[in-house]
Formats: structure tokens, C-alpha cells, sequence
């Protein structure tokens, strides 16, 4: 009975060892190095230059003014963009696979073909992209094989589902109204 109590109790432990665990979620560092690779970062950077720019209230700001507000706000904008993008994502396999496929010469050409695209848009445009096929004649047929072998990857779809919402919460969005009248000596640029 007593072997018999080991031996269930050690075939109960291997399965257990065995099972497959839970996806293990995006880390911040991971999820932060996606966001500079696809090019999010530099974006951020786009929608701080059009609301200085072209919005009447902020193009009066000072570049001091400016340059404080966006000190207060970016970093938590890309804070808020990489929980997002992490709970959207959902398993930091799906990221390293991406990173390795960035690293391809398929996957360059395709990262830089991207952010190139998105740079040429305004800031939120998510129509589809309509250069693509023309961009996928350019590769090679090693690189074109590649480039659909990830694409069709479980990888690529989560990515592609993946939503980069950059609003921080309400409580985080209230103090950084007080800390820009406070610290800036102007109200904070709206974030919705």
C-alpha cells in the first residue's frame, strides 16, 4: 500500500511537471522594446509635435512650457500604451517571436517598411495599408516565404489584435493636470 501511495503520488507530481502553465504575460521591458521596434515610441512623439503645432491653445505654449508638459506626459502615456499592448498581447512568447522575426532580413525590410508607412500618416490613422503588396514584391522569395510564414503565425494575429491605448488612468490624468499647472505654469494638454 505504501509503494503504491509513492508511485501514485510520483505520477501525479510528473504530470503536474508536465502540464503546460499559463502564458506568462509580456513584461514591461518587453513590451517597451516592442513598442520602439514597430516604431509606437517615435508615434508618440508625432502626436506631442502636431497637438505643439497645430492646436491653437498649445502652439502658444512656450518651448519650455512645451518641453515640461511633454516630460510630464509622455512617460506615462507609453506606460499606459505598454500595459495595453501587454494585456492585449497576451503572452510574452508572442513578442519574443516577433523580435526574432525583426531580426530576419525579412523581418527587417518589414519593420522598417512599416514604421516608414506609419510615419508618413497622421497620428491614429489606421486605415489598412495600401502599399503592402507592392512592398512584398520588392523581397526576395526566401524573404517573401519568411514574411507570410510569419504573418500567418499566432504570433503575428495576437500583434495584430494587440490595441495601443495610450490614456492613463483617471487618478494618474488628475495629478498630472495639478503637476503641470504646478510645475509647467500651464494646464495639461487633454488626452482623449
Amino acid at each position: 500500500m505504501k509503494r503504491s501511495l509513492v508511485a501514485i503520488l510520483t505520477a501525479t507530481a510528473l504530470t503536474l511537471a508536465s502540464a503546460p502553465s499559463a502564458a506568462e504575460p509580456p513584461g514591461d521591458v518587453q513590451t517597451g522594446r516592442l513598442l520602439e521596434t514597430i516604431g509606437l515610441n517615435a508615434a508618440v512623439d508625432r502626436v506631442f509635435a502636431m497637438y505643439f503645432t497645430q492646436h491653437p491653445k498649445y502652439s502658444r505654449y512656450t518651448q519650455q512650457q512645451k518641453a515640461c508638459v511633454e516630460g510630464l506626459l509622455k512617460p506615462e502615456m507609453l506606460a499606459a500604451m505598454r500595459r495595453s499592448m501587454a494585456a492585449s498581447i497576451g503572452e510574452a512568447a508572442y513578442v519574443e517571436e516577433f523580435m526574432r522575426f525583426s531580426t530576419t532580413s525579412a523581418g527587417r525590410k518589414f519593420v522598417s517598411y512599416q514604421r516608414r508607412d506609419q510615419a508618413s500618416r497622421a497620428p491614429g490613422d489606421a486605415q489598412p495599408d495600401p502599399g503592402l503588396p507592392k512592398f512584398f514584391k520588392t523581397l526576395s522569395s526566401s524573404e517573401q516565404k519568411e514574411l507570410e510564414a510569419y504573418l500567418s503565425s499566432p504570433a503575428a494575429d495576437a500583434l495584430r489584435k494587440a490595441v495601443p491605448d495610450s490614456e492613463p488612468p483617471e487618478a494618474v490624468k488628475q495629478r498630472l493636470r495639478k503637476q503641470s499647472i504646478a510645475r509647467c505654469g500651464v494646464e495639461m494638454m487633454k488626452l482623449s
